[in-house]
């Protein structure tokens, strides 16, 4: 008669134990949720603090980018428009600081000079009927040349590149291939 009670005991105890390893395999199935969770969270915070440092790293450059240029009050930009048919899609663009003299051009579609010619830039004074003043040959290969005069000028009017002799010339004798003022 002990054996028959004791019988639906075991049963009961089975079924809360069952019931226990339900509720703990539950709760280790939620923690591993939640790590993932975490995990996803984690991974997703550091890719957002990654990208706002890269932002930050492209503003900051921005930032110096426009601190430069509102140092620079006395630069001044020329468009250089093309004087000749041999190059009628040439065009160039010239930054000229006129508080240091010296100066950044840039050019477009100009052709190669003949193997024995260079291009050459030439800076007009305004007002002074003298010869205008080398500012160098340019290598049309790089995608910008820094030049100075090759004296000292007080002020910039007319800028012009010609097609000259190999290794430039003391004066402009070449056509006008671009010009600005």
């Amino acid at each position: 008669m002990f054996f028959k009670r004791t019988w639906w005991l075991a049963w009961i105890l089975l079924a809360c134990l069952s019931a226990f390893c339900g509720v703990l395999l539950l709760q280790r199935y939620r923690l591993r949720l939640y790590n993932d969770d975490f995990r996803y969270r984690d991974e997703f915070r550091a890719r957002a603090m990654d990208l706002i440092e890269s932002r930050d790293v492209e503003l900051q450059g921005r930032l110096a980018s426009v601190r430069t240029l509102a140092a620079l009050p006395q630069v001044r930009l020329i468009l250089l428009s093309p004087e000749s048919n041999d190059a009628p899609r040439a065009a160039g663009a010239i930054a000229w600081d006129m508080g240091a003299h010296r100066g950044v051009i840039t050019t477009a579609n100009l052709p190669p000079p003949a193997a024995d010619r260079d291009y050459q830039l030439w800076i007009a004074q305004p007002g002074i009927q003298r010869p205008p003043v080398s500012a160098g040959v340019i290598n049309i290969a790089a995608s910008r040349f820094e030049f100075q005069p090759a004296r000292a000028i007080d002020s910039a009017g007319e800028f012009t590149v010609t097609v000259e002799p190999k290794g430039g010339s003391p004066e402009p004798r070449g056509p006008w291939v671009l010009r600005g003022e």
